[in-house]
């Protein structure tokens, strides 16, 4: 299975949530907060996992 480096989200909800899970912001334009992606300490339970996307790409 592929490692993606980040996580992105444009929901607002969903980034405060990352936000209190300790997930490190790299980039937020506003509309779309890019995370460093680190698995470990996703709580799925608390997270719709369809408001996230994977990727390796950083645009900033």
């Amino acid at each position: 299975m592929e490692k993606f480096n980040f996580v992105r989200t444009i929901d607002s909800d969903t980034k405060k949530l990352l936000i209190s899970q300790g997930f490190k912001i790299v980039s937020d334009d506003g509309t779309c907060a890019t995370f460093i992606n680190e698995s470990n300490k996703l709580n799925f339970d608390s997270i719709d996992k369809s408001k996230l996307q994977y990727t390796n790409m950083l645009c900033i």
